[in-house]
């Protein structure tokens, strides 16, 4: 057996790559001890937020189950109603309420998981897009409650959430570049 100098990983003697992360084996065969490139994560540097993410993702779920424990039957409700009548029909108010539950605590566990990811890191290289995309996400969900409140129609809620996410995509480009130029890269 041949052990990776990177991971650590057990590998069969006849094997050139780590099977773990895919480092060449032949120099240790070899006896040369030189710098790999590792092409895998260090079991050191390994990234746990994805899990964080799914646990918050699974906590908004449960959330908006238990706040409306229909939610499934009134969204498949209204689906029939649209199939049946063909027309664009106001979903009910708790499927909306739902709806507007769903995208608020999603942008905030997004900021959440994001604020995570920099106190552990010490730094972000996506911080700047996660905050912007929880911003939209908030955005969203106050304008699907302004719907809800007949305050705007629909399309005007699809409008202006279209007009902000491209406004993101101008404003994180424009501070990416500023960042980038700053840091000289």
């Amino acid at each position: 057996m041949v052990t990776c100098s990177k991971c650590g990983a057990k590998n069969p003697e006849h094997a050139e790559f780590c099977a773990a992360c895919g480092v060449s084996l032949y120099s240790l065969k070899q006896g040369n001890i030189r710098e790999n490139t590792c092409f895998g994560a260090d079991k050191r540097d390994r990234d746990y937020s994805g899990f964080i993410s799914f646990g918050t993702f699974l906590i908004i779920i449960g959330i908006v189950f238990a706040v409306n424990n229909n939610v499934f039957s009134n969204l498949l409700e209204w689906f029939n109603q649209l199939v049946n009548e063909k027309v664009l029909i106001r979903p009910p108010e708790t499927l909306i309420n739902s709806v507007t539950l769903f995208f608020g605590l999603s942008g905030i566990s997004n900021f959440f998981v994001a604020v995570i990811k920099f106190i552990v890191n010490r730094h972000s290289k996506n911080l700047l897009s996660e905050c912007l995309s929880s911003v939209a996400l908030i955005l969203f969900a106050y304008l699907i409650n302004l719907f809800n409140n007949n305050m705007l129609r629909f399309r005007m809620v699809l409008g202006i959430e279209i007009v902000v996410c491209g406004l993101f995509i101008i404003l994180y480009s424009v501070l990416r570049h500023i960042i980038y130029k700053k840091n000289g890269n």
